[in-house]
Order: C-alpha cells, then structure tokens, then sequence
C-alpha cells in the first residue's frame, strides 16, 4: 500500500515544486514551499487513500488518511 501510495505521490507532485523526503512504516514526508504546501498536502493525502482503495477494493475509505501541513515532522502529525 506505502509503495503504491508512493508511486502516486511522486507522479502527481511532478512539476509543482514539491517531493517525497522521507517515508516511515505507514508515513509519508513531503517537503514543499509555503506557496505549495496545501496543494501537497492535498495531493498526498488523495493519493493514500487511492492507494489504500486500490488495495482493499470496495472498503471503508473514510478516516484511512490525514494529511498536515508544519514546519516539522513533529508539527505535521494530524
């Protein structure tokens, strides 16, 4: 699911200024300007739960990701 959640993240972030930094067990980290950040934290957050519907076809999608937007890691935790 973090792969496939990674793969779109990186196609859909192309161009916009934005890019994967980092990914940790179920977390992906997205270093984007302050001009991009909600439309990374949009795209990011759509991307895992596409993920997640491509892997578990027809369940629950509601709740299976937040994204956050902070000036750290840390600050960024939904």
């Amino acid at each position: 699911l973090l792969l496939r959640a990674m793969i779109l993240v990186h196609e859909r972030l192309a161009g916009t200024g934005a890019e994967m930094v980092n990914c940790s067990h179920d977390e992906i980290l997205v270093e984007a300007s302050e001009k991009h950040a909600e439309q990374a934290r949009c795209v990011l957050q759509e991307c895992m739960i596409e993920a997640f519907a491509m892997t578990f076809p027809g369940a629950p999608q509601r709740g299976v990701a937040a994204a956050a937007i902070g000036t750290s890691w840390f600050d960024a935790k939904p």
